[in-house]
């Protein structure tokens, strides 16, 4: 068919990295986060929101001018997987008043995710802990399921040498 390899479209050409770990200025404090609010000058109208910027070149942000406290988010190379789980994860932040993605067309590998927060933060940040959030969470099922599987092991080779039960039926625990 005409459409390219399908994993050739999240490969990242040489010298790309997935994020940016970018040091960031805010309320005189240097904060160091892969996603930020960049500071306006002083006396800016709009001082704390966002501004159109690229971290990297697969994600970039830019603020919503029409609803308050609201992003769009550019996240390339990426599909249907990370979206909706950013999406679920940002929809238990209580902070978070709307979330929500679309993937513009089958053949092009990028979501935009739109947030809207409440005044008190803003959707860089919560963002931030979603993904963070979703490391954790990520990691903790990790280690639930290798341990599940070691002692999945453990009780087949007791099997194997006659000193316990059968398996065959044996659940493994995956409570998350």
């Amino acid at each position: 068919m005409n459409a390219p390899d399908r994993f050739e479209l999240f490969v990242l050409p040489d010298g790309v990295k997935k994020y940016a770990f970018i040091p960031f200025t805010q309320d005189g404090q240097t904060h160091a986060s892969g996603l930020a609010v960049v500071p306006q000058p002083a006396g800016a109208a709009l001082r704390g929101q966002l501004h159109q910027f690229t971290m990297s070149p697969t994600l970039t942000i830019t603020p919503d001018t029409k609803i308050p406290n609201a992003a769009t988010f550019k996240i390339e190379k990426e599909d249907h997987t990370l979206a909706n789980m950013l999406r679920m994860q940002l929809l238990e932040d209580p902070k978070v008043l709307f979330a929500g993605y679309k993937m513009p067309h089958p053949l092009d590998h990028y979501f935009i995710l739109k947030v809207q927060t409440t005044p008190d933060t803003n959707p860089a940040h919560v963002l931030g802990n979603a993904v963070t959030e979703l490391i954790q969470c990520v990691g903790s099922m990790k280690n639930k399921f290798e341990m599940d599987l070691i002692r999945a092991r453990s009780d087949a080779s007791k099997v194997d040498n006659g000193e316990g039960e059968d398996l065959s039926s044996h659940q493994v625990d995956m409570d998350f």
